[in-house]
This record gives C-alpha cells, structure tokens and sequence, in this order.
C-alpha cells in the first residue's frame, strides 16, 4: 500500500481538502463562486484519476489470485465495476461543463455502471456456485436467509428514502455531485487508516465515515445513500471477504448506504445544539442499520468462524460491535466540527439549498429566512 496507494492518494487528497476549503472560503466571503466551483471540480477530478491509476497497482501486489477470498471469477470484474464508476463520475462531472453533452454523459454513465455491476453480481453467483457451496465447510451458509436480510435491508431504506427524503431535491447537480465525489474520495482515503482490523473482515478507522454521515446532512438522505452504496462498492475492493452474493451486498453497498440515513431528522437545518443532538440521533440511527446489515450477514454467511464458546447469533452480535466504535470516534470530530459557527452555517447553507420548496420562485428568499432563524436560534443557544 504504501508504495503504490498511500502517498499518491495522501497528496491528491490533500488537494482536495485545499480545494474544498478554498470553495467554502469563497461560499462566505461571496467571492467568485465559478472559479472556486472549477477548482474542486478539477481537485476531485485529480483525485479520480489517482484512483484509477493507484488502486489496480495497489490490488495487483497486495493480494494473490489464488487466495480463497480474492478469486479472479468476481474480483477483476468487480474492480472492472468500480474503476467504471469512478471514470463515469469523472465523465459525468466534465460534462456538466458541456450543457449539450451532459444528457447523453448520463445515459452512457448509467448504462455502463448498471452493466457493470449486473455483470459482477453475476460473477459473484457463479463464484459461490462452483467454489464455495460444494464444501462441507460452508454448509452453515444459509443462502435464503442472506437473500431475505438483503431485501429487508433495501425495503428498510427504500421506505425510509421514500417517506423521510420528500424535502430534499432529487436532482443530481454539478453541486451534488462534486460534494458526492469528495465525500467518496474522503471517506476513502481515511479508511485507510486504520486503528484497529478485525480477522474476518471490519476495521475502526479514523473518521472514515464522517464525511459521508456530513453529505446526507447537507444533500439529503437519498443523496447520502446513493453516495454510501459507492463508498461501500470501494470498500469492497480495498478489503474483500466475500463468501456469498448476499453477504457481499450486506457487508459492503447495503451497510454503507445505510450511513445515509445519519440527515433524517435534521433535513431542514441544524438549529442550535438540540439540532446537533438530533443529527447525533441520526447517525445512531444509520449505524444502528449498518451494524444489523452486518450481523445478518455473520449469522447466515460467517457463523463457522464463531469463537470457541459462542452461538453463531451472539457472535455475530457481539463481532459487529466495532460499528459503534466507527462511529463513536467520527461522531465526536463531528460534533467538534459542528459547534464551530462558520463550519455549522455552511453546512446549513448547504442544507436549505437542497430543499425543495412548495414555491420554487421563492426558494433563495425562503432560504435566506430560514437561514437567519437556524443562526438566531444557534447564537441564543450559546448565550445560554
């Protein structure tokens, strides 16, 4: 990793958070929006492209092809499906330069991520198929089961997104999309840093998931779970245990998409400390769905790595405790970040923004009130 992944990715990332916070200076001195806009847009295509070029050198020299868990039948597609999404969000972001060719960018972009990714799920069917279900080993391996928690899981944030996520636009913009792309690239490059790693796949890492608890606030629930699949697809490839195309939707997109849920009760703003206390709840709540993600998928797919003593159930309750740990140490840099009243104004900008209004003429004025009673009712706060 270090050679080929950490260095490259530490200076790209680095860019980035120069550029992003070039553009939030921007944002509130009302300097030139356009050109902070094109430098992030540059900084996250950069960042991009180091992932494109690192991460296939990265995979080569860290993993063998002929270890159990890396088996060439799903992982170079699966890689094929990331490297794919990462050129479409990059082809995606150029285009909004291009007005007349961001329409057909988008159908292409979606064309070749929807195949890519059918492509890979079929991998992994035919992978468990022809080299896991045979083993006496894995006869624990619980397939309908799996397949019942994913759906769950998916119901659970489809009616969540559904009924929780009316408020927030549903475009994709330039804005939305640029913010997507360095919260991916952040989280990314943060999960790298690990302070602890779990035998049988899972880490607590050094606010790795901040970053997209932080979108969902400001670009809505439904953003923020689209914007956690990805992370969770990368995640995948960075560090793979993959025993079942189920546990593989468990364990990785459907986990982390979950980390989306965190803006549901603060999808207006964040009003003083008890509006932090509410977006607190809210990534308690998304971690919460992330940790059961998990423990379905080590009940039914990991039960035969159980320690000595415990049911497959208790183990794979007590194994995904380290979700909490994640978030714990995310949830205090965020707070921290949060009671800061610049960084707290700006991220409420960015909120209000979002929100779709029953009168689009009036949304930047309705903004701007809102805006002022979120600040008024945070300053009263701390007075207090």
């Amino acid at each position: 990793m270090v050679n080929y992944l950490f260095y490259p990715l530490i200076v790209a990332t680095l860019l980035l958070v120069a550029a992003l916070a070039y553009f939030f200076y921007a944002q509130q001195k009302n300097k030139d929006s356009l050109q902070s806009k094109n430098v992030l847009l540059i900084a996250t295509i950069l960042f991009l492209v180091t992932l494109f070029v690192c991460v296939p050198l990265h995979l080569r020299n860290e993993y063998n092809a002929e270890e159990f868990f890396v088996q060439p039948l799903y992982f170079y597609p699966m890689l094929a499906s990331i490297l794919a999404l990462i050129v479409g969000i990059g082809l995606y972001l150029l285009a909004k330069l291009n007005k007349k060719f961001a329409l057909q960018a988008k159908w292409i972009v979606i064309g070749v991520v929807i195949a890519a990714m059918i492509t890979t799920f079929i991998c992994l069917i035919v992978y468990y198929n022809r080299e896991i279900a045979p083993y006496e080993d894995y006869e624990s391996v619980n397939s309908t089961l799996l397949f019942v928690g994913a759906a769950a899981i998916i119901a659970i944030l489809a009616v969540v997104s559904a009924f929780f996520g009316k408020k927030s636009n549903p475009k994709f913009e330039t804005k939305s999309v640029t913010f997507a792309a360095v919260s991916v690239a952040l989280a990314f490059a943060l999960s790298y840093i690990r302070l602890f790693r779990l035998p049988q796949g899972g880490s607590i890492t050094l606010v790795s998931v901040l970053p997209l608890m932080l979108y969902s606030q400001m670009f809505g629930i439904r953003k923020g779970i689209v914007a956690g699949v990805v992370f969770g697809l990368l995640s995948a490839i960075q560090d793979p245990w993959i025993l079942h195309p189920a546990q593989f939707l468990l364990d990785y997109p459907l986990a982390f998409g979950c980390i989306g849920l965190t803006g549901v009760f603060t999808q207006e703003g964040i009003k003083g400390k008890k509006g932090i206390a509410l977006f607190a709840g809210g990534a308690v709540l998304a971690v919460t769905m992330r940790y059961l993600s998990h423990v379905i998928s080590g009940i039914f797919a990991f039960s035969m790595y159980a320690a000595e003593g415990y049911g497959a159930v208790a183990w794979g309750f007590l194994y995904n405790t380290f979700a909490f740990a994640d978030m714990a140490i995310a949830l205090v840099v965020g707070v921290l970040l949060l009671l800061n009243s610049a960084f707290l104004k700006v991220v409420n900008q960015t909120t209000l923004g979002n929100v779709t209004l029953q009168a689009p003429a009036t949304q930047s004025d309705a903004s701007d009130s809102e805006l002022e009673e979120i600040v008024a009712s945070d300053e009263k706060s701390e007075d207090k």
